[in-house]
């Protein structure tokens, strides 16, 4: 199933708000929605950073996810390229 980056990047940021970090945000059950697998999760993670909305690497077993934006509210802004008031 495709999933655009930006769906991908708001569902990221919508489980960070709800609390969800480190590898709980990989292992999430909500992932279940776009029927991803916890590969393709990383995948997709892979692809939020290379589009600059999260700062992700891994070596192993070992997940390194820093967050660009603060919070949801600005993950959209960027998203959208500013047109969200």
């Amino acid at each position: 199933m495709y999933v655009p980056r930006e769906a991908f990047v708001y569902a990221l940021y919508h489980q960070k708000e709800r609390g969800l970090q480190g590898k709980s945000l990989i292992y999430s059950t909500d992932w279940r929605l776009f029927l991803l697998s916890e590969n393709e999760v990383i995948f997709h993670l892979e692809d939020a950073a290379s589009g600059g909305f999260v700062h992700f690497r891994r070596a192993g077993d070992v997940y390194d996810l820093r967050f660009v934006y603060q919070g949801l509210r600005e993950a959209v802004y960027a998203i959208t390229d500013g047109q969200v008031r």
